[in-house]
């Protein structure tokens, strides 16, 4: 299964880069920046967004049958409605910070060839990218210097 943040990450780049008029992939969105700013200036525990080793292991079927649920309160709605806005900004400025990144892009595409062969996931992520600690304080600081 492709995993989502890859799709949906790849996918929103393009967009971004369409909206500012741009012919090449990536830069800031700024309909997305503002959302993943704040969470990242959120407690921890109050944050919305996945830890980056969570995120690699999402295969997109998973995570848009959780966003299609309709069970649960108005509060519940409301919650999953917060955490797709926050994913969305996620995968997206992930992906933008790759592609700003020459050693990083080379290591996004490393990786989409491995989802093209089938081996996507944490494992092929961890191969690829090293432990996600590393990566997310770089990307974390991406999002923080963005305007």
């Amino acid at each position: 299964p492709v995993s989502y943040w890859v799709n949906e990450g790849l996918a929103l780049a393009f967009e971004a880069a369409a909206k500012a008029g741009k012919d090449s992939i990536g830069g800031t969105d700024p309909d997305r920046l503002p959302t993943i700013q704040q969470e990242f200036r959120l407690d921890p525990a109050k944050r919305k967004i996945l830890g980056l080793s969570t995120l690699a292991g999402k295969s997109s079927s998973d995570v848009i049958s959780e966003l299609k649920n309709t069970q649960g309160s108005e509060e519940d709605k409301f919650e999953r409605q917060k955490k797709a806005e926050a994913l969305m900004a996620q995968v997206w400025s992930f992906v933008a910070y790759l592609l700003s990144s020459p050693e990083d892009r080379a290591k996004l595409e490393a990786y989409v060839e491995q989802e093209w062969s089938g081996k996507g996931g944490l494992s092929s992520f961890t191969e690829v990218f090293g432990e996600a600690a590393g990566i997310a304080e770089k990307w974390k600081s991406f999002v923080e210097e963005s305007k």
